[in-house]
């Protein structure tokens, strides 16, 4: 009979050894935080119900999956290395539509307080615009790069929204002051499973970070992810997720669960966008629809969907932290709803995020502020604005471009070793997916001899 994997929470020792002496495979995620412990083990179906009957198990549940919350275009077949690639463009040809909506366009706040920021997502690739203080890598099917950490590039155009910075080149972050963790979770098709996730949260709670972005979502509502945000929320973090782009169903987890901020995607006329997941506990909307971010070696990367406007809000509450740390999640996420402007569409009453006039009543807010408080009376007297669009940038490189952009590289870096690793890593995903054997124009490759003159 196979085994498959699951994830279990017990409530003492004698149980969690009973479960490990039954499973063929395990991996305790966690039991530092509370009186319960988190493990993935790998059971049979008959093992799975020998388990449920043991003293001490609260909870047996299938290690689900769960997927980054990007919108595909449907122009083309998905390919998570070419359809992420883009050219590079002039800084005045770039429309972030996207700050001035969010009320982010206003000049940074000068301040040395650091907020630290965890990104849960796909890694990020290289990139002068972005800097990531630390990274670390969970999936480990996947070895580290440092050029393409980040296959899909989901991770780097996330990590652009928060925090690329404000250099006048490219695109700039909604906060360029957040100190950036990358903690790699998603795979190269943008999936993982729960446990994985929870792994991903507790490395933020035991590294001390003040905000967790979470462009992802399921729609399982997994009892030891749950268990898992609630500790992250008792440790005083932040939580962010994407709503989800599966309009016909319900706001997905970990946004649905009431400790984390769910957003959906903003259209650029103000409106809910069509694809987004909806419901009561959809907490604010945030641009989402041809966003343009970071890619890989400081190009630009387009993108639509729930998990750009959810990195947004996470620049944001990185934003209102920077005033005081020590303020509680449920205080970040009241400001930001409270604040909002008001939004009512596709039959649900939400709020567009508005930056500047969150930071512009923070002490008013902070003085009558009662934890779980009913803020959704709030009134920003702006109303929502409509934004032009058009001139959002996806332009796909091709490879004699990338060719270039990897021999220019060539020049500006000083060991010839590592500029044969840099050229080699950046042509290689041209030819081939993923580092397996492939041929290329009807001609076989060899991987071990490749030369950026043929």
């Amino acid at each position: 009979m196979k085994a498959e994997d699951y994830i279990i929470i017990t409530d003492d020792k004698r149980a969690l050894d009973d479960v490990l002496g039954i499973s063929y495979k395990s991996e305790i995620i966690e039991n530092d935080f509370s009186d319960k412990s988190v493990s993935k083990v790998s059971l049979t179906k008959s093992d799975a119900d020998e388990v449920e009957e043991i003293d001490g198990v609260l909870t047996l549940e299938p290690d689900s999956v769960v997927s980054g919350s990007e919108r595909k275009t449907k122009k083309m077949k998905f390919d998570p290395v070419l359809d992420s690639m883009f050219k590079n463009v002039d800084s005045e040809n770039i429309n972030q539509w996207n700050l001035e909506a969010l009320g982010a366009d206003i000049t940074t706040q000068k301040t040395k307080v650091k907020v630290k920021v965890e990104l849960l997502d796909s890694g990020v690739s290289m990139s002068n615009d972005i800097d990531v203080k630390s990274r670390v890598n969970l999936v480990d099917e996947e070895n580290f790069n440092p050029l393409y950490e980040d296959i899909s590039q989901h991770g780097t155009g996330m990590a652009g929204a928060i925090c690329a910075k404000d250099n006048g080149v490219n695109i700039t972050g909604v906060n360029p002051n957040a100190e950036l963790y990358s903690v790699k979770v998603l795979d190269s098709k943008l999936e993982a499973p729960i446990s994985r996730i929870i792994e991903g949260i507790y490395w933020g709670i035991e590294n001390g970070m003040n905000v967790i972005n979470m462009s992802f979502g399921t729609s399982v509502n997994s009892s030891a992810l749950r268990t898992a945000v609630k500790d992250a929320y008792n440790a005083g973090i932040v939580m962010v997720a994407s709503s989800g782009n599966v309009s016909i169903s319900g706001v997905q987890y970990p946004a649905a669960y009431p400790e984390v901020i769910s957003v959906g995607a903003q259209t650029s006329d103000g409106d809910i966008a069509d694809f987004t997941s909806v419901g009561d506990n959809l907490d604010v909307i945030a641009p989402g629809e041809n966003v343009e971010s970071t890619g890989i070696f400081d190009t630009i990367n387009g993108s639509s969907g729930t998990s750009i406007a959810a990195a947004q809000v996470s620049g944001i509450a990185s934003k209102i932290l920077e005033k005081d740390k020590s303020k509680s999640p449920d205080f970040v996420k009241s400001l930001i709803m409270a604040s909002a402007k008001r939004v009512n569409d596709r039959g649900v009453v939400t709020g567009s995020v508005d930056c500047e006039y969150a930071l512009s009543i923070y002490d008013v807010f902070g003085k009558t502020y009662t934890p779980e408080k009913n803020t959704n009376n709030y009134e920003n007297p702006e109303s929502v604005e409509v934004y032009d669009n058009n001139s959002f940038v996806k332009g796909l490189w091709c490879k004699e471009e990338h060719r270039k952009l990897a021999e220019k590289v060539e020049s500006q870096t000083p060991n010839e070793n590592a500029l044969n690793l840099i050229i080699k890593g950046a042509v290689i995903a041209d030819y081939k997916k993923y580092f397996k054997k492939a041929k290329c124009a009807d001609e076989e490759l060899d991987w071990n001899n490749i030369s950026v003159d043929n």
